[in-house]
């Protein structure tokens, strides 16, 4: 199977696996919502969203009748297979030139999708996991080897190891002043490893610095909220502004106060990380408590991942959570 097309993780990536060590695959740059409700991987009820998915080919030569399928998942961590989807979108035949001529690559439009009542309800909040694949499609292609693979619905995605695959799932928090010192609950999925030989798991969370938590793809869910503006200083670093409802603009950072965070689920004790027996079952619900400082100023941050491993320490998928403290 030929390898020149890739769905590119950050700047840094040129389409080789695994890429970072397998470290925050779960935040790609290329995969987002259209228009964005209120940030890129977050959908609304009945307002149409277009799955956005950019493929580059590291390759030499243009490859033809590419397409991309995006799937759209309830919040998720660790393994993902295409049968978990509520639901998935395959775009038209698209040529990606090679990144010599086109360093920006294609965007591939998946969709359009007008969320349901039924399918906002499995989501936190409207908030999604977005997955996607990009293959040559085989019935178009002239002969093999062909670049990639539409995938089964029983596959399990290879983030690390295949770039014809990626990866979107970040979510933002907001925290009223009014709402300081309360603790609020996120919700999520631990996917099974494979329910057929099931296999124990650790999940915990990450408490992020700031160095490894606002890269491009933060930067660019945070923007599509029209609260935040991204802004150059005379040296010509960027920051961010929350602009609040009288217009004034409050330069955001991260704090340094301590939060109280910890992971919950079903019969398992609360801590920063809970070590789950195998189950066979797909998935395992579970959730995330977070409180912060009553002291937290208006435009303050934090950033979690909450990451699944095997015993061996291996990565198998993750959810990036940023919380802002608003007016």
């Amino acid at each position: 199977m030929a390898a020149d097309l890739f769905i590119r993780v950050a700047p840094s990536d040129t389409g080789t696996r695994p890429f970072n060590a397998c470290a925050d695959f779960w935040t790609n740059e290329s995969i987002w919502l259209d228009p964005p409700n209120p940030d890129q991987t977050t959908a609304q009820e009945n307002q149409a969203s277009t799955i956005k998915v950019r493929v580059r080919n590291k390759g030499t030569a243009s490859i033809q009748f590419v397409k991309v399928r995006a799937y759209l998942l309830s919040p998720l961590v660790g393994l993902v297979r295409p049968g978990q989807a509520l639901i998935n979108f395959v775009s038209i035949p698209l040529t990606v030139p090679p990144i010599g001529t086109a360093p920006d690559g294609v965007v591939f439009d998946c969709g359009p999708w007008t969320p349901t009542s039924s399918q906002i309800s499995q989501t936190t909040d409207g908030h999604l996991c977005l997955a996607a694949n990009c293959f040559q499609d085989p019935n178009l292609a002239d002969l093999p080897p062909f670049d990639g693979h539409d995938l089964q619905s029983t596959e399990n995605f290879d983030m690390c190891n295949d770039a014809h695959q990626g990866q979107r799932n970040i979510h933002v928090v907001a925290f009223t002043q009014q709402k300081l010192g309360e603790p609020i609950n996120f919700g999520f999925l631990v996917a099974s490893p494979d329910p057929e030989h099931p296999q124990d798991s650790t999940v915990e969370i990450l408490k992020l610095p700031s160095k490894r938590a606002l890269h491009q793809s933060e930067l660019l869910v945070l923007h599509s909220n029209p609260a935040i503006k991204i802004a150059r200083s005379e040296t010509g670093r960027r920051h961010l502004l929350l602009v609040d409802d009288a217009g004034r603009e409050i330069v955001m950072g991260f704090s340094r106060r301590k939060p109280i965070f910890h992971l919950d689920a079903p019969g398992l004790e609360r801590r920063p990380h809970v070590r789950l027996a195998a189950f066979s079952e797909d998935t395992h619900p579970m959730s995330m408590k977070l409180q912060l400082s009553p002291k937290e100023k208006v435009g303050s941050m934090h950033a979690f991942d909450i990451v699944q491993r095997t015993p061996k320490g291996e990565i198998l998928g993750g959810i990036r959570v940023i919380t802002v403290v608003t007016p």
